[in-house]
Order: C-alpha cells, then sequence, then structure tokens
C-alpha cells in the first residue's frame, strides 16, 4: 500500500469514527425553494444582513460578503436542523404523557396527533422568525432529556442489582425501593441467599454482600425524586407548548387549519426569490416600460412631450407598478417583506 494510499484511508476511517454534520441544502437550493426561500429571508431579517442579499443580487459581492453568506446558510440550516430533531422528540406516545401532565395543553380542543403534526410542520419557522419562544420549547425539553438522564443513571443500577441477582420483575424492586420497604427487598433477594450461602459456605458473609448490594441501589428519596422531576418536566413542555399556540398567531392559524382539515397558509402559488428574479429580466422591463410611456395619459402626466419630462418621476411609478403587478397574488419572502418592496422597484429602474 502505497503512502497516499494510506493516507486517504486514514480519513476515510476518520469520517467513520466522527462523521461530519449534515451540511443542508446550499443557496441556490433554498432560493429556488418558495418555503425555503421565505424562512432564509427571514433568518436574514433577524440577523440584520439584508445588505448582503442586496449586493448578491446585484453582482457587487466581495470576498466578505461571499463567506458571511456563506456563513449565513450554515447558521440557517443549524437552526432549521435543530427544529426538525427537536420535533422528532414530540412524538405520539410522548405527547400523550404531556397531555395528562399539563392541563394547560389539556385545554387545547385538539388530538396528540394533531398536534404533533402542527409542530412538526412549523417548528423550523418558529425557530427561524421567534427565535425566543422556540427556545423556551427547546429549553423544557432538554430539562426533561437531563431529567431521564438522571433517572438512568439509578435504573442502571437497579438492572445491575437485579441481573446479579437473577431477578426478572425489576417493576417489584423499583415498587419496594419507592415504599422504603426493606423487607420486601429481602425477600425479592431470599432466594439469592440460599444460592450465595452454598457458594460462599458461610451465612453472616453471605448476608454481608447482600446487604451491600441493597446499600448499592437508589433509596426511596431518590426514585421518588426521578418520578416528581419526570412528571414536572412533562407539565412544563405541556405548558409551553399550549402558550406558544395560544399567544403566537403562527401557531394557533395553524393549529385551527389543521383541526379544520386545511393546508396552512393556503392559496395561490408562492413565488421564491429566483423565480422573482427571473420575472425581473432586462428586455421585458424595457419593453414594458416603452409601452408604458406610451400610453396617453402617462405622457401628459409626467410631461414626456414637453421641455421638462419627470422622467425619474415615470420610472419610479413605473417600477412600482411593475413590480406589484408581477407579484399580484404571489407569497415569499422577497414579496412579502418591506425589503423586497424598496429593493426590486429600485432594481428595476436600474435597467431603464
Amino acid at each position: 500500500m502505497s503512502i497516499e494510499k494510506y493516507g486517504l484511508n486514514l480519513k476515510e476511517q476518520n469520517k467513520k469514527e466522527n462523521p461530519p454534520e449534515p451540511k443542508g441544502p446550499d443557496l441556490q437550493t433554498i432560493l429556488q425553494d418558495s418555503e425555503q426561500s421565505k424562512l432564509f429571508g427571514a433568518h436574514l431579517n433577524e440577523k440584520g444582513e439584508h445588505d448582503l442579499y442586496i449586493r448578491f443580487t446585484k453582482g457587487e459581492s466581495d470576498a466578505s460578503d461571499v463567506k458571511r453568506l456563506n456563513d449565513k446558510v450554515k447558521e440557517f440550516n443549524t437552526i432549521t436542523r435543530q427544529a426538525e430533531e427537536l420535533s422528532k422528540t414530540l412524538d405520539i406516545n410522548s405527547l400523550k404523557q404531556i397531555l395528562e401532565a399539563s392541563s394547560e395543553l389539556g385545554n387545547i380542543p385538539h388530538t396528540a396527533e394533531g398536534i404533533r403534526d402542527v409542530f412538526r410542520l412549523r417548528l423550523p419557522e418558529l425557530a427561524i422568525r421567534h427565535p425566543s419562544e422556540f427556545k423556551k420549547i427547546s429549553n423544557t425539553i432538554t430539562f426533561q432529556a437531563d431529567a431521564r438522564k438522571r433517572a438512568n443513571e439509578s435504573d442502571e443500577k437497579v438492572k445491575a442489582f437485579c441481573d446479579k441477582f437473577h431477578i426478572k420483575e425489576d417493576d417489584k424492586v423499583l415498587e419496594a425501593i419507592q415504599r422504603g420497604d426493606q423487607k420486601a427487598l429481602e425477600a425479592i433477594v431470599r432466594p439469592a441467599l440460599t444460592r450465595w450461602r452454598k457458594f460462599f459456605g458461610n451465612s453472616e458473609k453471605t448476608r454481608t454482600l447482600i446487604n451491600k448490594e441493597l446499600d448499592a441501589l437508589p433509596d426511596s428519596r431518590t426514585i421518588n425524586g426521578h418520578l416528581l422531576e419526570l412528571e414536572g418536566a412533562r407539565k412544563s413542555i405541556g405548558d409551553t407548548l399550549a402558550f406558544t399556540i395560544t399567544r403566537n398567531d403562527m401557531m394557533r392559524k395553524a393549529l385551527i387549519a389543521d383541526i379544520k382539515g386545511e393546508t396552512p397558509e393556503q392559496g395561490e402559488t408562492d413565488m421564491s426569490a429566483m423565480e422573482l428574479m427571473k420575472a425581473m429580466d432586462e428586455k421585458s422591463v424595457r419593453q414594458k416600460y416603452e409601452e408604458f410611456k406610451k400610453v396617453k395619459q402617462n405622457r401628459q402626466k409626467y410631461g414626456l412631450d414637453g421641455n421638462n419630462p419627470q422622467e425619474d418621476r415615470a420610472r419610479e411609478d413605473f417600477s412600482n407598478e411593475y413590480f406589484g403587478k408581477t407579484t399580484k397574488g404571489k407569497k415569499g419572502f422577497f414579496v412579502d417583506s418591506i425589503f423586497a418592496k424598496l429593493f426590486f422597484p429600485d432594481f428595476i429602474k436600474n435597467f431603464l
């Protein structure tokens, strides 16, 4: 094997042992997708970076702009990936338990399946448009994960105890520990006591060994603490989800639409940033502008036949009108935002 091939094999092995994070869609893919385009625009707006896209579309980006734009794409993909991973924790069984723990979420007039579908659909958008509300949900789910981790540590001790004494019904062990019933625990391990006595041949030594194992088990206070903490975590998640649904317009509308069996924000076809750019080609704009100037009413309004034609005003009004006609009935980040209404008319004027 050559040194080069050996080095390449090492790199492949490292990739297997430390797989890189998924990259997510690139900028072109994001901009060609209506929903992703809207979310990415909202992310740029949240970070105060709309100027990046303005220079990008005008072809005026420098090296630092390209890097910043690439960084924003990475940030965007990281946030949406976190939201998608978080939504997977809200499965049906978990939500049913959360509904039982939280009266606030229980008051929401929908099923566990419906609530799951709404959050799975809208969590990425919530993470981008309302990061503080997303953070609250994330924090409660993280708290539950930490509580489960602490409970799992006690579970491992009980499992090790049961394996050592060949006890199949570990729920009985947990029940005895929770009640603080030492006699019940001793009764459970009594069959092992006989086996160990035969092995060690000394009942006192056997008793000492078994007592040592019993002492290593979590106590009643620990088990009850886990139960209370896990129930509290479920209630906290439910209350936070309920608060988000009732106080956030986007989530509330999505829930109502789901209850009614409708697709949220049903309407005409979305227009992505790339589709909007294609509608703004130079030849079409100039042709439409010449037609605009030939209209008799416009020639009079802007004095186009006189000595002091108001060309600047004509171009501005035409640009706003063209933008409105091009995007009428369309939805999307660039169409919906104030940024688009300010930028694209100016973009059209550059052709004239």
